[in-house]
């Protein structure tokens, strides 16, 4: 008993000291927003892929930009040459020299003038897809600090009938002493208060697990505790504007981010089509002075330039990219008729769950006032010694039950006005 005391002291010392060694900080639904959406590194990773799309869609628009070179060469070559005529020439011994400024273009106008396109395209749908993200993660992040803020209302209610109980006990203990009542119903009233005082810690646990899972979301440093600032459940009114489903459509970042992934596959497969009937265009020139290393040497200019067609065989009847590109067409139309499904199941339960969680509200609310009133009574009773101490109990039970399930009434009515707002097209 004496170890089991001491280790005991020791976690409580433990415990003690971790809440000490950690900042406290309060934190509101307001807070969560701005923090995770600033912090979240989900949210972090989205908006750096949505830079990376830019950079990509910048050096896909600079194709027709040329190449610039200066410098010098020289060329030594002893031995053997060969002749255009087959004939060999021994004992050679030649070398010159080079030293100017260049330009060489190679345009392959077909490939890339639609491959332009398509990243732009991507690249405004990256930003739909980023805020898609920014959305989920938000949501989940709501959901977080409600449930957070459910379990340490719970906590808050056990505490309160914890301390009821306390007194409780006390009068139970001084009547029992006085010979006025039975010592059968202070072990009632002490299994109880033990009872009230297990669902407390039990609520605390679920309470530090949730906010820990928020923490990490919220990307905040483990060195910081934190706490829900709000201690009063209002229900929101969300403003959540009617409209037609394919009007909620065009609002869906979801939606609009494959509608632009397709249409940049509707061109980019455009290289393979309309693209091969487009020459690619290659020039080259250069000044500089040519000669004998590195006397004397003369002024020279070059100028290059042709046009060549690209004549892939495979594009003509044996498949090729062409095939590729209409089966992720395809793939892209059926996510998005999935997306619009899955979107249509979203709002019709949204709806329908806001209309009956209205009605538990109100239920839950009466249920609520009800109970109160009736422990109140038996409380009074209680003290005067009309009432059982079963009956107190059972009303303290019953209160309980009332209370979590109006703060969980409450907030699951809020958390889904967040999902229809969302839902609906909104973004967070």
């Amino acid at each position: 008993m004496k170890i089991y005391k001491i280790v005991l002291l020791g976690i409580i010392f433990l415990m003690h000291f971790a809440g000490y060694s950690q900042d406290k900080q309060a934190i509101t639904l307001e807070d969560v927003l701005k923090i995770g959406g600033a912090s979240n590194l989900t949210i972090k990773e989205y908006n750096e892929l949505q830079n990376l799309a830019l950079a990509e869609s910048k050096q896909a628009k600079s194709w027709w930009l040329p190449e610039i070179y200066t410098g010098a060469k020289t060329h030594n070559l002893w031995g053997t040459a060969m002749n255009t005529d087959g004939r060999f020439f021994d004992g050679l011994a030649t070398e010159n020299f080079w030293a100017g400024l260049g330009l060489n273009v190679m345009l392959d106008v077909g490939d890339h003038i639609f491959k332009a396109k398509a990243s732009s395209l991507r690249l405004e749908a990256s930003m739909h897809l980023t805020q898609s993200k920014r959305n989920e993660v938000l949501l989940k992040n709501i959901k977080l600090y409600y449930n957070s803020l459910q379990f340490q209302l719970e906590m808050i209610a056990h505490q309160e009938l914890v301390k009821q109980s306390k007194n409780i006990v006390d009068q139970i203990t001084i009547r029992v002493d006085a010979g006025l009542t039975y010592e059968s119903d202070l072990l009632l009233a002490k299994s109880n208060n033990s009872y009230l005082q297990t669902k407390a810690l039990e609520a605390k646990i679920a309470f530090v697990t949730s906010l820990s899972l928020l923490q990490e979301q919220l990307n905040i440093t483990p060195t910081t505790q934190l706490v829900c600032a709000d201690t009063v459940l209002t229900t929101l009114a969300l403003n959540v504007v009617e409209t037609s489903l394919e009007d909620t459509y065009k609002k869906r970042p979801e939606v609009k981010y494959l509608e632009l992934y397709e249409q940049s596959l509707v061109v980019e497969k455009k290289t393979y089509t309309t693209g091969l009937l487009i020459p690619s265009i290659q020039a080259g020139t250069n000044i500089g002075v040519f000669g004998k290393p590195v006397s004397p040497l003369a002024n020279q200019g070059v100028l290059n330039f042709g046009l060549m067609w690209k004549i892939p065989l495979a594009e003509l009847g044996f498949g090729g990219m062409n095939k590729i590109y209409q089966s992720k067409i395809a793939l892209s139309q059926i996510k998005l008729e999935q997306t619009k499904n899955h979107i249509n199941q979203e709002v019709i339960e949204s709806k329908q769950t806001l209309i009956l969680y209205t009605t538990i509200l109100k239920l839950a609310e009466d249920a609520q006032t009800f109970s109160k009133k009736g422990l109140q009574q038996s409380l009074e009773r209680q003290q005067l010694g009309t009432a059982k101490i079963l009956e107190v109990f059972q009303m303290q039970q019953a209160y309980l039950k009332a209370r979590l399930a109006y703060t969980n009434a409450v907030i699951r009515y809020n958390l889904t006005q967040y999902n229809l707002f969302v839902a609906m097209g909104n973004n967070l």
